[in-house]
């Protein structure tokens, strides 16, 4: 019975995938994620079942496959642990992963100095402070900045800032990495797992970018192994009081430099009790101690610094996104009145910058104390317009987080622009203008690195690599994860789902967010190989426990 209802819950998660897949290839070739007419529905259920019966054949092949695992070769692959130190791993790991990134430093010299740093440098130079985004993040980045001005060279202050963020997410990932070398992985699974670090471009050009998810990830990794050490019990007991200040710290981290991070934790506590019978006292008192940390320094720098609360446009970007989406394609045919409260909260001139992949037209521009002080009207207005056009508001949400589940979405590496004139595509690697005499001004000093990265992710030529596109792709990160965590109720790995529910709920909270880009996923791309270590890697461990015993 039990085996049954492993098969067919197979299927439905396969069908359920292949569903959205051709949902999300309608809506990037069409415009929505429903068909045109009877002619197009028939094609999409056609290709859906297509899809769904080859990823079946292809699950039903790979059970078929069985690990051999000769005893002289698994011998020589776990001996190296015994005879390698975990300091010398650390040393070791974290030297590598620096070394490997500092060519891309030098591409890029001093550093990306892209996405919100402007506007978060300015406001340390300005004293004018906003918690629009994290201050633990804005004034880390505006005072290194300031410091390269005073010694007289602004890429100075990026330089440092980027050398320093450089080496902590190189620490974070060494700390993951010591977490699996601990857990028993063999020799070739550690140095798949150090490559991956070293030269996937994304770890490298994240690593020198003037942005808060490098450190948030950085955090994620730390909060996520820390759960891990502690649950697993691989380190002894004199480490306990270490590995759950590390987690307070983490979980504090999280809060500080990401502002949704606080509803993933407090709502990952709830699944966590549940879980957990041993250790959860251990576990929750950390991540709330962390959370509630985060919450009084928060509040202890905006109160000294008088910075202005930031908008709360951010939050209301799904539901501003549907009701322009209707202005903008039925203004037109609307009810007079219906249109009239609509343009109310949207006027017609803002409904022109729509965009179906990012909110940033909408939410930007509306007069959000209109929202606020007529709260129930905007419900209401929401609310009709949700019954008479429920079509558009499906779409407008599909279309705003089409990169987090449909794995051919190109959206999210279009958002800003593509071409490497303007260093626009998949990363943005442009320098943001400042004005005289802060300006920063790129010189590369690796000039043949930096025209090869530009081509493959300003002009997004990744695109055209065969499969490997595929690993530069939000989406794939997303799906990994529910595999993981299908997996993981499946056999009952509850140790593991409830380490994993923080990175979970807040990749959840990413579909209420303005759009899709790379850099918001990074937690999860970092966290990923532990999550598949953890969920996968349980059969080799225990065909080497039958071995030694």
């Amino acid at each position: 019975m039990k085996k049954t209802i492993s098969k067919y819950s197979e299927i439905i998660w396969i069908a359920f995938f292949s569903v959205l897949q051709m949902m999300g290839y309608y809506l990037q070739n069409y415009g929505s994620v429903f068909p045109l007419n009877k002619h197009y529905a028939i094609k999409q259920f056609l290709l859906a079942a297509g899809l769904t019966v080859l990823l079946i054949s292809l699950l039903k092949l790979t059970q078929r496959i069985k690990f051999n695992l000769k005893c002289k070769r698994l011998h020589e692959k776990i001996i190296w642990k015994h005879n390698v130190s975990g300091k010398v791993i650390v040393l070791i790991s974290w030297t590598l992963l620096v070394l490997s990134w500092l060519p891309v430093l030098l591409a890029y010299y001093p550093g990306v100095f892209a996405y919100d740093a402007s506007n978060q440098v300015l406001q340390v130079i300005n004293n004018s402070y906003s918690t629009h985004h994290p201050l633990v993040h804005t004034l880390l980045l505006g005072k290194l900045f300031l410091l390269g001005h005073v010694l007289g060279d602004n890429n100075l202050g990026v330089l440092f800032y980027s050398i320093l963020q450089m080496m902590t997410l190189a620490l974070g990932c060494t700390y993951l990495l010591v977490y699996v070398y601990k857990s028993g992985i063999s020799k070739m699974g550690y140095i798949v797992y150090l490559v991956w670090y070293m030269f996937f471009p994304v770890h490298s050009i994240l690593a020198i970018s003037t942005t808060k998810d490098v450190y948030f990830a950085v955090c994620c990794m730390f909060n996520l192994v820390s759960a891990l050490f502690a649950l697993n019990g691989q380190l002894d007991k004199k480490w306990n009081f270490i590995i759950w200040q590390i987690l307070v710290i983490s979980t504090c981290g999280m809060v500080a430099f990401r502002n949704n991070a606080i509803y993933a934790i407090v709502i990952a506590c709830v699944p966590i009790y549940f879980l957990l019978k041993q250790k959860r006292r251990f576990i929750l008192s950390g991540m709330i101690l962390g959370a509630v940390m985060a919450i009084i320094i928060s509040n202890i720098l905006a109160f000294s610094l008088k910075a202005e609360k930031g908008s709360v446009a951010e939050m209301m970007s799904v539901p501003l996104q549907q009701m322009a989406r209707v202005g903008w394609i039925h203004q037109g045919e609307m009810d007079r009145s219906l249109r009239e409260e609509l343009y109310y909260f949207i006027p017609e001139d803002i409904m022109e910058s729509y965009s179906n992949s990012i909110s940033d037209g909408i939410k930007d521009k509306v007069d959000v104390n209109k929202v606020q002080h007529n709260k129930m009207r905007f419900i209401k207005t929401y609310i009709k317009l949700g019954i008479h056009y429920p079509r558009e508001y499906i779409d407008a949400f599909a279309a705003l987080t089409q990169g987090y589940w449909y794995l051919g979405d190109k959206s999210h590496s279009q958002i800003y622009g593509v071409g490497n004139e303007y260093h626009l595509g998949y990363l943005m690697t442009n320098c943001k203008d400042m004005p005289t005499p802060f300006e920063v001004t790129p010189d590369t000093r690796f000039q043949g690195l930096e025209e090869v990265l530009e081509g493959l992710f300003s002009d997004n030529e990744y695109q055209r690599a065969p499969l490997l596109w595929i690993v530069f792709s939000p989406a794939f990160y997303g799906w990994l994860l529910l595999i993981c965590i299908y997996r993981m109720i499946k056999y009952r790995k509850y140790t593991m789902l409830s380490a994993c529910c923080p990175i979970l709920f807040y990749q959840m909270s990413l579909l209420l967010g303005p759009t899709c880009l790379i850099r918001y996923v990074y937690a999860l791309v970092v966290c990923i190989p532990v999550i598949l270590y953890g969920t996968f890697g349980e059969k080799i461990k225990n065909e080497r426990m039958r071995h030694n015993t």
